[in-house]
């Protein structure tokens, strides 16, 4: 929503400009999101919408059409940061948000897909992280996943913890061919990570099904249980 935000203001400057009379836009915005990865949109045209870690560039379509309408600006147009609300311009924005927020949808969102809400089932809070993959083996849980790009598939998932006993810290990351088509929701998998933190990419070396056993290793060469991620690192796995 942050970038459909610009991409109105630039459709309004596109429509207004000449009459109005001005010769230089500035969108200001409080999306760090948009602020921070504008600039590299024409990178990521020519990198195939991948990043320079070649990792699938999310909201595509939004940055294809921010391009189409920044091109047609009759205007030079900028994009600055403001901290939210920090001003009496962006305290209105605020206020009007909220109270189009409570008013009733007059259009169709085309981009909608219902279903039911994905839960992590983890006390922590905060969106999931990239995980910062290094060859570890351990287990996860996911709880949300779809398609990026044309190979990869975008994966949220809790890390099993050993010491505690339970599913912690949410991350996200990608899986690619044939492991794309046996991820689930609400599944846990024994998994085997790459080593490059910024695309983190795993393959599946065992489904273990909804409702795994989970618990500490009882003994052996080889543990019953899921295997931490303190101990995968330590490992070197």
């Amino acid at each position: 929503m942050e970038l459909q935000a610009c991409l109105r203001a630039f459709e309004y400057i596109e429509e207004n400009a000449r009459r109005l009379g001005f010769n230089h836009a500035i969108i200001y915005t409080d999306s760090k999101y948009v602020h921070d990865n504008w600039r590299f949109a024409p990178s990521w045209r020519k990198n195939g919408w991948a990043n320079r870690y070649g990792r699938p560039v999310e909201n595509k379509d939004l940055w294809k059409e921010f391009l189409s309408l920044r091109s047609r600006a009759p205007v030079r147009t900028d994009i600055e940061w403001n901290q939210g609300k920090s001003s009496a311009v962006l305290k209105l924005v605020d206020k009007l948000a909220k109270q189009a927020a409570k008013s009733p949808i007059k259009d169709t969102d085309f981009g909608y897909r219902p279903g039911a809400v994905s839960r992590h089932r983890t006390e922590e809070r905060g969106a999931a992280t990239l995980f910062p993959a290094n060859k570890q083996e351990l287990t996860i849980r996911v709880y949300a996943h779809y398609m990026a790009g044309k190979e990869d598939c975008k994966v949220s998932f809790s890390v099993f913890s050993e010491e505690q006993n339970k599913f912690v810290r949410k991350h996200r990351a990608y899986v690619r061919g044939k492991d794309s088509a046996e991820i689930h929701r609400h599944h846990c998998y024994r998994v085997r990570f790459n080593d490059n933190p910024q695309y983190p990419i795993f393959e599946i070396i065992e489904a273990l099904g909804s409702r795994p056993t989970l618990g500490k290793p009882t003994g052996g060469d080889k543990p019953d249980g899921p295997i931490s991620e303190r101990d995968a690192n330590r490992s070197g796995h």
